[in-house]
């Protein structure tokens, strides 16, 4: 079956986001974050589409810069409403 092999970065996501939703590090909770990170991310495998292609890298890394710049920018704008008179 094509949807049932390991999905680690899934599972890691699965488990993780159980363990905050909980908000314990128990041993049963960790026993049923990794359980659930193993069972269901390769159950919804076949749900999911073909990954995306990235076709144009340095569009990307160029659209990843401005992004980054903005979010400076407006932390600074915020910033100097906050702390000016």
């Amino acid at each position: 079956m094509r949807g049932w092999r390991l999905h680690p970065v899934q599972s890691v996501a699965v488990a993780g986001t159980w363990l905050a939703l909980v908000g314990s590090l128990a041993p049963g909770q960790l026993a049923l974050a990794l359980l659930l990170g193993l069972v269901v991310p390769p159950a919804l495998a076949p749900f999911w589409p073909d990954p995306p292609r990235l076709r144009h890298p340095l569009v990307a890394l160029g659209l990843l810069v401005r992004v980054l710049g903005d979010i400076v920018v407006a932390n600074l704008q915020v910033a100097v409403l906050i702390l000016g008179p």
